[in-house]
């Protein structure tokens, strides 16, 4: 029988405990001709306010869409046996973004090329309304992303889905504001490019926003996403956006929800290497609750600072350098690689952790809070192979395209791409150490850290056969991680 199952990963935090359940399984109704599964695409967009699910699963005949409630049961389930009408009749796999619930009506989100005649391909935030009511399936058009225009990223919070777009040549983010009604509001709010900027030329903001990633108020602080030094945080009432480029003053640029009025500042956190300290540097930022957490290094050092964001109050600091007792930290220092469906780590001694802080150009934070309350920080680097065409400019790329461990080098001449969901699942390199602090003091604790999030995801997808990565699904719920896939047997 053909299924789509869903598997929950449910991690203890403890060191490797995980416990794995088949929690729901779905028999896929199928027209013939569709047995191509190159062609099966799965989409799931969550009602966070009822905890309930909706699951659209495409294959080259038609689309299934199913209604879950939040144990899985089925509430509403019907079938197209064609693709007129929906926005796959033209596109085999546009990039799914995200969406809004308004009761049974489930509006998923897309970013869609479509040829329009002899002007070429064009670029459109479409809508497919799935409502389980009239059990009907609808394709609107949002408005189109221009060429000059470049999708920074999406996210859902509060009641509003926000579809955030960088337009170059204007060196304007446009803030488009999607509500549970599918009302769509535009605000535009233009950026002040630092002295530095100038010599990017004509994309000159998407060089000074390149390698970026955007966090809702519920998004998870995971190292492949936190590794780049551009960063948008949603948190209650403003936007913030954090800059970092080696050897400058971070930007933080405060964008204020209501009325979308920006203040930015600018702050040389190489204080925390030292007084005066000209060393060149790399840094980078993380935004976890009410705290702001940064991490620079140099060659022969590296320092962590937890300031309080209203402020930027100092509450802690310490240094990392080839003399720190490993004993300080809760976990040893490891390099991690992950090549192709080959995952190695091994422990390494602290001079080489702290040399690779530096030379792999990529300081990079993580930050959880634990069942026992407490607060893992992880510190490290994370590195993806990185090839031309995507939405930013410079990047690494591997000196052995065939072999990554072999190391990379920076090419600020190549495109990137921003989340590169192949790569991250088959290739990247890492470095990392993990320190466990109380939250309120941010003090060192005891104890054995629990496993790093995406280690965890990792090892699962191993644990899966290829072939069931068809139609793939991957969510949290809680604390719970869940992960989907079509099963062709």
């Amino acid at each position: 029988m053909k299924t789509l199952k869903l598997i929950t990963a449910l991690s203890l935090l403890s060191i490797t405990l995980h416990a794995q359940n088949l929690v729901w399984k779905y028999p896929v109704d199928q027209s013939r001709g569709s047995q191509n599964v190159r062609n099966f695409y799965a989409y799931l967009l969550q009602d966070v306010g009822n905890f309930r699910f909706g699951i659209m699963f495409k294959d080259n005949a038609g689309v299934n869409c199913i209604c879950l409630d939040s144990q899985f049961q089925v509430k509403s389930k019907f079938r197209l046996n064609d693709l007129a009408g929906t926005i796959f009749k033209k596109d085999k796999d546009p990039q799914y973004i995200g969406g809004i619930v308004s009761g049974n009506k489930y509006i998923f989100l897309f970013e869609s090329d479509t040829r329009k005649g002899l002007q070429g391909f064009r670029d459109y935030l479409k809508e497919e309304i799935v409502n389980f009511n009239s059990k009907s399936v609808s394709s609107n058009n949002l408005f189109e992303i221009k060429n000059n225009e470049h999708l920074m990223g999406s996210f859902y919070d509060n009641g509003s889905f926000y579809i955030i777009l960088i337009n170059q040549p204007l060196g304007e983010l446009v803030f488009n504001i999607l509500d549970s009604h599918g009302n769509i509001r535009e605000k535009t709010v233009k950026l002040d490019l630092p002295a530095y900027a100038g010599k990017f030329g004509r994309r000159a903001i998407l060089k000074y926003l390149n390698y970026y990633a955007v966090f809702s108020s519920e998004s998870a602080l995971k190292m492949e996403d936190t590794w780049k030094p551009t960063q948008l945080y949603s948190i209650p009432g403003k936007f913030i956006l954090l800059v970092n480029k080696p050897g400058e003053p971070t930007e933080m640029i405060t964008i204020d929800k209501k009325d979308f009025q920006l203040k930015a500042t600018q702050f040389n956190f190489s204080i925390l290497l030292g007084k005066k300290s000209r060393r060149k540097f790399i840094d980078n930022t993380l935004i976890y609750k009410d705290k702001l957490f940064v991490f620079i290094s140099t060659k022969s050092k590296s320092a962590i600072g937890i300031y309080q964001l209203s402020d930027l109050h100092l509450i802690r600091r310490f240094d990392i350098t080839s003399n720190t007792n490993p004993h300080f930290f809760n976990s040893a220092p490891v390099q991690v690689f992950k090549i192709g469906n080959k995952y190695k780590n091994k422990t390494i001694d602290m001079k080489e952790f702290v040399a690779k802080m530096y030379s792999e150009y990529t300081p990079t934070l993580s930050v959880i809070t634990d069942q026992k309350g407490r607060c893992d920080l992880t510190i490290g680097t994370f590195v993806v192979p990185t090839g031309g065409g995507g939405q930013t400019y410079g990047g690494f790329q591997p000196n052995n395209f065939s072999d990554p461990t072999q190391g990379m080098h920076f090419n600020p001449d190549i495109g990137s791409f921003t989340s590169p969901s192949y790569l991250l699942t088959d290739y990247y390199r890492s470095y990392q150490i993990q320190l466990l602090l109380d939250t309120s003091t941010f003090e060192n604790l005891p104890g054995i850290p629990p496993t790093p999030p995406f280690q965890q995801t990792e090892s699962l997808l191993n644990n899966q056969e290829m072939y069931k990565r068809i139609a793939f699904l991957n969510f949290s719920v809680g604390r719970k991680k869940y992960f989907g896939y079509y099963d062709k047997q």
